[in-house]
């Protein structure tokens, strides 16, 4: 695995960054779009996945991708891949077969088919996870159950939920009270459903400078 070498953006710390892996979570099945692999449906001419992982970069040590078993369409990117235990058993899968190798104090794990992470999302979620130990992340009125800042404790401490029988990471965090911040909507665009997919691709025609 290999660092990134990008330079911090201005608003997350040299702390921040050095202490933070990121987990792209692009396991899932995505059955509302005929079982598409989401993250590699191609927008502006890259897979959805490529560009989360440039806005994730800068503001992160590494980044790995947790993917399906016998799925090797991401390891054909280049990127760093893990393959998860068993298909298609929701995020938490991802951050089980992931936390294995995470060798900073802190873990992000972040949705495949969302490619337009903040530039800001380490640095304004950093102090609730320095002081709770996780936080979460509200998008308008609806928290993003799959965007977690964790240290590697309190990721152990879900993974151990999953062990357990739990598959939705909202149960671990409505149980152990975990706080979120509160971002605009348009951050989290996901290739959820077809029209999720058109709004996405019209945000890049809108902003050609991003793709």
């Amino acid at each position: 695995m290999t660092a990134s070498t990008s330079t911090p953006i201005p608003n997350a710390s040299a702390t921040d960054v050095e202490a933070v892996t990121a987990i792209v979570l692009c396991g899932g099945r995505g059955q509302r779009l005929g079982g598409a692999d989401k993250p590699l449906l191609l927008v502006a001419g890259k897979p959805i996945v490529v560009h989360a992982i440039e806005r994730l970069t800068p503001q992160v040590q590494c980044v790995l991708v947790s993917h399906a078993p016998g799925n090797d369409a991401y390891q054909n990117l280049g990127l760093d891949c893990v393959a998860d235990h068993s298909a298609h058993e929701g995020p938490i899968a991802g951050l089980a077969a992931c936390l294995p190798h995470v060798k900073t104090p802190r873990l992000l794990t972040w949705p495949g088919d969302a490619p337009l992470p903040p530039p800001d999302l380490i640095s304004r979620l950093a102090p609730a996870c320095r002081a709770v130990g996780a936080v979460s992340v509200t998008a308008g009125s609806r928290r993003q159950n799959a965007t977690l800042l964790m240290t590697q404790v309190r990721a152990a401490e879900l993974v151990a939920a999953f062990t357990s029988g739990e598959r939705a990471p909202r149960h671990w965090l409505d149980r152990e009270s975990i706080p979120s911040v509160a971002f605009p909507e348009s951050a989290f665009l996901d290739a959820d459903t077809q029209g999720d997919l058109a709004q996405i691709e019209a945000h890049f025609r809108c902003a050609p400078g991003e793709g």
